[in-house]
């Protein structure tokens, strides 16, 4: 869950960067780096969302990614500055305007890495929902693989704004964050995620030792407490001044 919510905290960052970089918002010409910000907010998602896909393989990896939640946090954020650093300086290789369509190298190298790493956590995610169905990992699944349809819109068209490609790539990632957060907010009322732990965390084993004992003379003791302070009671009830 951790690395599916920094998967979607990536995508949804670089998505806020390439809003804000819009001319007219924070600067008043088109800078590469905003109009590639998605597609790299994406390739970048894609990690953690391979991560996530891989997570029961390796359960250390998986509990050293606990421990160090708040370090890939900041990660994801420290990329998102160096690549709003990087755009303003318009170094290499974001010297140059960005191309119309799919045509600049570097989109089309970003859009081939984001639909293997979404390819490869579909497939997984597959595997794990035929394994125990239910409506997360489905959601997921969809998510993971609209995507992977969402990088290959990214080679079609690029960023040829008010393309009909372009708004549908645009919609394919909005579409894959409803779906997610109406599962989401439905598994956490019913099964609070249950069927993303891994069996490793649901389920283990281990030596228990259990050791029964009593008090001589409690229950006597606890019965003639309990009559005391009953009488006790009844005493201040009957004692009590009326009005």
């Amino acid at each position: 869950m951790l690395l599916i919510s920094l998967t979607f905290l990536a995508t949804g960052g670089f998505l806020a960067l390439h809003a804000a970089g819009t001319p007219g918002i924070l600067f008043s010409r088109d800078l590469t780096g905003f109009k590639v910000a998605i597609p790299v907010g994406l390739v970048v998602g894609g990690v953690f969302a391979v991560g996530s896909a891989f997570a029961d393989v390796r359960p250390k990896l998986a509990s050293a990614a606990i421990r160090h939640q708040r370090a890939l946090q900041v990660v994801v954020l420290c990329t998102m500055v160096a690549w709003f650093a990087i755009t303003l300086a318009e170094l290499p290789p974001l010297d140059r305007p960005s191309t119309e369509g799919a045509t600049s190298t570097l989109l089309k190298s970003l859009a081939v890495l984001g639909t293997v790493l979404y390819g490869v956590a579909t497939v997984r995610f597959l595997a794990v929902y035929r394994g125990e169905p239910g409506l997360l990992p489905a959601s997921i699944l969809a998510c993971y693989l609209l995507l992977a349809e969402t990088m290959v819109g990214v080679a079609l068209a690029g960023e040829r704004a008010w393309h009909a490609s372009w708004w549908e790539w645009h919609g394919l990632i909005v579409l894959a964050f409803v779906v997610v957060g109406f599962a989401a907010h439905r598994e956490w009322r019913e099964e609070r995620f249950r069927s993303l732990y891994l069996p490793t965390t649901r389920e283990r084993s281990g030596e228990v030792s259990v050791l029964f004992c009593d008090l001589a003379g409690f229950t006597p003791f606890t019965e003639r407490s309990a009559r005391a302070t009953s009488r006790r009671c009844s005493r201040r009830t009957t004692s009590s001044p009326r009005r």
